[in-house]
């Protein structure tokens, strides 16, 4: 009779001790707060060399800076553009009055992150980013930058996990 209620038992306080050690090994995924900071620079043409600021006809680009720490995982930039002196966005745009056909120039933007510094086994202190788009004149005198979205794959190659390639995605190893 012993060994039946001990065998109708031992499943049952198998099972509690189970959920006590799943439940109390259960920890929290912690993503800090991570302080960033960079610059943009942008230039016109095919194969130029982006710069503080850079002019195409009546059409100005002025670089901008940013910096501040992220908001769970991520990080806005809202600054109001102010050609010269732009701060905590991506740069300004200024159209002159002037007429002017813009038909498919290139525009090129390098957005250079500062900080964080540098991947984990990563020899440069620098991340940067480089976006194209093709300037187009709009029906109302203004202009349209239309910016090339077809995916890139971006490979992460970290020696604790192998390469691992992932298209336009965020990934996370180690």
């Amino acid at each position: 009779m012993t060994n039946r209620i001990l065998a109708m038992v031992k499943p049952l306080v198998l099972g509690i001790f189970a959920a006590a050690i799943i439940g109390l090994a259960h920890s929290e995924a912690r993503a800090d707060e991570v302080f960033i900071s960079g610059f943009t620079n942008g230039c016109f043409g095919a194969g130029c060399t982006p710069g503080a600021s850079a002019t195409s006809g009546g059409l100005s680009f002025s670089n901008s800076t940013f910096a501040g720490t992220t908001a769970n995982g991520f990080r806005g930039l809202g600054g109001n553009p102010n050609p010269g002196a732009n701060v905590n966005n991506l740069g300004s745009f200024t159209l002159s009055t002037a007429p002017n056909t813009y038909d498919g120039q290139q525009f090129t933007l390098q957005v250079t992150f500062t900080a964080p510094q540098g991947i984990n086994g990563s020899p440069t202190a620098t991340f940067t980013a480089t976006l194209t788009g093709t300037v187009r004149g709009t029906d109302d005198g203004g202009i349209f930058i239309d910016f090339n979205n077809t995916p890139i794959t971006f490979t992460f190659n970290d020696t604790t996990c192998g390469a691992t390639t992932v298209p336009g995605q965020q990934t996370t190893c180690g």
